[in-house]
């Protein structure tokens, strides 16, 4: 049985896409037979085939400790206050990704919301290099829209941060949300020499939108998810 972690800032009832997504990933996996350990700064999980850990330090650290953020963020500031947080998350996590074969990291790797955590997550992986690393982005710092920014407003990282974001991590495999979301997440971080894919949704469709036996057969008999657009249009169909 695979053993596969997943991480966020977040789980729900928190409400987000990224916090719904990681759900429904979650429960499709634990459904595969797979291990399942969602590892999110808040949140809870009732699911008994889903084990949830919660770690408060790996949240926004705007969430727990605004003048931290302000320092890290905007005055590009890494010291002895960054040290002991990311040590911190060291002490907390390390133990729970020891256990894992597969990790998955949604947005966390991409976003500068807690960088002792990329931090951390950098020395882990270099001294576990046989580690499988997936990085799920669904966003990144420096793209807005379709367009990458040189800088952004608020964030004034140093040398050091920048690289914290912008540099891969070896041997992750990246997945992007959309053929041009992975065009730019390219070019932003040089992902020339990671596996990167594309995997545009991450939900159990049926379950999503209640979708019963008899239409799901239909679905099926008809190739109707291999149709681009689909309309769906909400009539009842009567004899006359």
């Amino acid at each position: 049985m695979k053993k596969v972690a997943l991480l966020h800032y977040a789980y729900p009832p928190n409400i987000g896409g990224v916090e719904i997504l990681l759900r429904e990933h979650a429960k499709i996996l634990a459904e595969l037979d797979c291990q399942v350990t969602v590892i999110a700064g808040d949140g809870e999980e009732k699911n008994p085939k889903i084990n949830f850990i919660k770690i408060p330090e790996i949240q926004s650290i705007l969430k727990f400790n605004p003048a931290l953020y302000e320092k890290i963020v905007e005055k590009g500031i890494v010291d002895e206050e960054f040290i002991n947080l990311k040590n911190l998350i060291k002490t907390k996590l390390e133990k729970y990704l020891d256990a894992q074969d597969i990790i998955i990291i949604h947005n966390m790797l991409t976003l500068i919301h807690n960088l002792p955590f990329i931090s951390f997550l950098k020395d882990y992986f270099k001294n576990n290099p046989s580690k499988k690393l997936i990085v799920w982005a669904h966003d990144q710092t420096y793209i807005d829209g379709e367009n990458i920014l040189p800088e952004k407003p608020g964030v004034n990282l140093n040398p050091e941060e920048k690289d914290l974001l912008l540099k891969p991590f070896d041997n992750a495999i990246y997945v992007a949300i959309s053929e041009t979301f992975k065009e730019l997440l390219t070019k932003v971080m040089d992902l020339s020499k990671n596996q990167t894919i594309i995997i545009p949704d991450g939900v159990d469709l049926r379950k999503f939108l209640e979708i019963d036996d008899s239409i799901w057969q239909v679905f099926h008999e008809k190739q109707l998810l291999a149709g681009f657009p689909l309309v769906l249009s909400p009539v009842n169909i009567i004899f006359r």
